[in-house]
């Protein structure tokens, strides 16, 4: 493709590496534009519906050759719809096809035809060139083998080559930028610095040269490198095109936060915006992201200074934060700045990379609890987070006894009642607080079916806020329902999970109907809750009643709109309906079919004594709970 007078060669190589080695290579040459066969390729006819002049057809010894006698003429090709096959042919991935078309194009002759209805002989267009460097930047990105990369470099330094080339002859021409940074781009990727120099040597852009260097430290990670370029490269001080490096710095940021260097990537941030000044907040959207994620202050107040919109307000005092705090000082800081995580939505998951990750026992959470508390007269909204955030970290990463033992010793041991209940208020952790957090590690339990039950009779009863009178504090969500649903699949047993299906429907089926623009009604469980319904882990007689009663209660509200009644429901369920749990109402419901659930698939194996002794002390701290 480079030249019509070239060797063809440097793009055969190269094709065979893409599709598959010398054998296949052969295969390629064999389909040339002289080919014996009777019937038209795909290639031909798309090339056929290319041709300007259709007094040519690519059949047999008709078609245009590139060794035929110049008296009969060349090929009239539309570039546009070359071009519009090109890009089709890489969109959907048809990389083969791609560089057959490709190959042919180029072992032809060919005149051009523009847009404009101009024509190019002797040449290739440069809009080729622009296309083809889309293609091997795809395939770069997409491609850890070395030889490849190699392959892949070497082929886009020929194809720059004879592009700088053509502007030596065609001086009118306005360089292609988005061809040169991907030609940038793909160098960089290779990892060579022998090549990066060449690629330098070609282009001679203070743009493209920053833009290959930043490439190649960014993808080879050699991160001193790229901040020194960043903070001193000469060729970053002169005029460079607005947006050139958009992408790139936007990379770096990323990369330079996720390492803990937050004044480098404030630096370079302030170069991202001098680079481009019109970017918009939507495209600053994932380094507002990674910022709150890694606690970066000095960016995200950087983020705030630049763009003008609501949703970049920073409402905590910046100057109050410093780097490489520990979780005790970012606690005092939190409790200077007045945040209040009642009505202010913070981003502070952060802080959970704070916390330890060593084995510590329940008795060394007490004192780093203690250690790390808010003073005394801190606000409640700070206590009540600075609970939860512990108390989410645990059960993160431990069992279910030990997150019970956990939160025993913050309620029975420290008397924490009030700093437990004031989380399911916290504005940032809706739905990922207080109780749900317990609820979480239930799901994820093999020995929870009773801990669950005490949980969830607790939920049931104490339907508002005993302690405030402020009114419910507590509702169970989907995920709730999920996790008490869930903790039910452990061992043979698994009829316990209608329970919990029953008050799903009960309380939150009415929620499940859609109604369209038109008035009419369709029934819908949430996804969550409808693949646990299908887990394998359900006997399939089990499985079969499930969906029969799911098509009940569905049927039902379609046809009425409201809430179920509980007579109705129960109804429905009949002899499926469960009343409650107990030790004596697992034992019945484990001995029933037995047999018949010997070979089929659970979760894992339960432990009933584990269960007991947790629901013990569940049933303790809420004892605890109620009488305050």
């Amino acid at each position: 493709m480079l030249r019509n007078k070239t060797p063809v060669l440097p793009l055969q190589s190269f094709t065979a590496r893409i599709l598959g080695g010398a054998k296949l290579i052969e295969r390629v040459n064999q389909i040339s534009l002289v080919s014996g066969a009777k019937a038209l390729s795909q290639t031909d006819i798309w090339l056929n519906e290319a041709l300007a002049n259709k007094n040519y057809r690519l059949r047999n010894n008709k078609v245009f050759n590139r060794n035929e006698d110049q008296i009969k003429g060349r090929a009239e090709l539309f570039l546009n719809v070359v071009l519009g096959t090109l890009r089709e042919l890489r969109l959907t991935k048809k990389v083969e096809l791609y560089y057959i078309l490709l190959n042919r194009l180029q072992s032809s002759r060919i005149s051009w035809v523009s847009k404009s209805g101009s024509y190019i002989v002797g040449q290739t267009p440069v809009e080729l060139y622009r296309e083809l460097s889309y293609m091997l930047r795809s395939q770069c990105t997409n491609n850890d083998e070395r030889a490849d990369m190699m392959c892949l470099t070497k082929f886009t330094l020929q194809l720059l080559k004879s592009y700088v080339a053509i502007f030596k002859i065609r001086d009118n021409l306005v360089p292609d930028t988005i061809f040169l940074r991907n030609c940038a781009e793909i160098v960089g990727r290779a990892g060579s610095i022998h090549y990066l120099h060449k690629f330098v040597e070609l282009v001679d852009d203070p743009g493209l040269e920053a833009h290959a260097y930043i490439s190649f430290y960014l993808h080879t990670g050699q991160t001193a490198h790229l901040v020194t370029f960043l903070r001193s490269s000469p060729l970053l001080e002169t005029q460079l095109e607005p947006n050139s490096l958009t992408q790139l710095l936007h990379q770096c940021v990323h990369r330079l936060v996720c390492l803990g260097l937050e004044d480098d990537a404030q630096t370079t941030f302030e170069l991202l915006m001098k680079q481009a000044p019109s970017i918009t907040p939507q495209s600053l959207s994932s380094i507002k992201f990674v910022t709150e994620k890694y606690g970066a202050f000095k960016v995200q107040l950087a983020l705030s200074k630049n763009i003008e919109d609501a949703d970049y307000d920073v409402p905590i005092p910046w100057k109050t934060f410093q780097k490489d705090l520990t979780f005790g000082a970012y606690i005092g800081l939190l409790d200077e700045s007045g945040v209040d995580f009642f009505n202010e939505s913070q981003a502070m998951d952060f802080l959970l990379t704070k916390l330890p990750t060593h084995d510590m026992s329940v008795e060394q959470w007490g004192d780093y609890f203690e250690e790390t508390s808010p003073r005394r007269d801190a606000s409640a909204s700070l206590k009540a987070f600075h609970l939860n955030i512990i108390l989410t970290h645990v059960a993160a990463h431990k069992s279910l006894g030990f997150v019970i033992l956990i939160w025993r010793h913050l309620i029975v041991e420290l008397r924490l009642l009030r700093e437990f209940v004031d989380s399911h208020y916290l504005c940032s952790s809706k739905n990922q607080n207080g109780f749900h957090v317990l609820l979480r590690a239930v799901g994820n339990s093999s020995a929870a079916k009773l801990a669950g039950y005490e949980l969830f009779k607790y939920l049931k009863a104490e339907s508002t806020d005993s302690i405030t009178n402020s009114g419910s504090y507590f509702e169970l969500t989907n995920k709730d329902y999920v996790y008490l649903m869930r903790s039910t699949l452990w061992g043979p047993e698994r009829k316990a999970i209608h329970l919990y299906l029953y008050h799903f429907f009960l309380n939150l089926g009415e929620t499940c109907i859609i109604t369209d623009g038109r008035g009419r009604r369709s029934w819908q469980l949430p996804p969550s809750v409808a693949k646990l319904l299908m887990s394998p882990y359900l006997e399939h007689r089990n499985s079969q009643e499930l969906g029969r009663i799911s098509q009940l209660v569905a049927d039902w509200h379609l046809d009425n709109g409201c809430k179920i009644p509980e007579t109705q429901l129960q109804d429905i369920f009949g002899a499926a309906y469960v009343e409650e749990l107990s030790p004596q109402k697992l034992l019945k419901l484990e001995t029933q079919n037995r047999e018949e659930r010997e070979n089929e698939p659970s979760l894992g194996g339960y432990s009933l004594i584990a269960d007991w002794e947790n629901a013990a002390r569940i049933r303790e701290v809420l004892k605890h709970l109620r009488s305050t």
